[in-house]
């Protein structure tokens, strides 16, 4: 095995040209993962003078703002997740109460009493994929309340 090494930016043309590299073992004679992406010169202007303002390079503001978008796009589809366990929940119930169960693209892919083992089955079966894995138990959402001292203004 070797290693794939990152080579963020490339350089700055007309617009940045960006090489986004993970840095993962990657087989000897097989490509590692590798994204370019060419931006126009208004979004360069515009990355540029917003990474100045916020004293960071562009780069570290690209990854940024990645790293922002994957985050959210990880949250909707948990929210999916999470209502399509709410919808088949009487179901759920009836056959796995008590145990674990994954939802994948609002389906149940697998389903054990053990959390962990049935983890490391689902990052085997779908890597880097969202996904939910949620006890069966009598009720669909637990409430927690928690309580903080509030001051008062007078």
């Amino acid at each position: 095995m070797q290693q794939a090494l990152s080579s963020r930016l490339l350089g700055i043309y007309s617009g940045y040209v960006i090489k986004l590299v993970q840095l993962i073992d990657c087989p000897v004679g097989e490509s590692c993962a590798m994204i370019t992406i060419t931006l126009d010169d208004q979004t360069t202007s515009q990355l540029t003078k917003m990474a100045a303002a916020q004293s960071i390079s562009p780069e570290d503001l690209i990854e940024k703002a990645i790293r922002e978008l994957l985050r959210a796009e990880a949250s909707r589809i948990l929210a999916r997740e999470t209502e399509a366990f709410r919808a088949m929940h009487d179901q759920l119930l009836k056959e796995y109460a008590g145990q674990y169960v994954a939802i994948h693209q609002g389906q149940l892919v697998d389903h054990d009493p053990d959390q962990f083992a049935l983890y490391l089955r689902m990052d085997e079966q779908y890597p880097d994929e969202v996904l939910l894995i949620k006890q069966v138990g009598p009720v669909v959402d637990e409430v927690y309340t928690i309580r903080s001292p509030r001051l008062i203004h007078a």
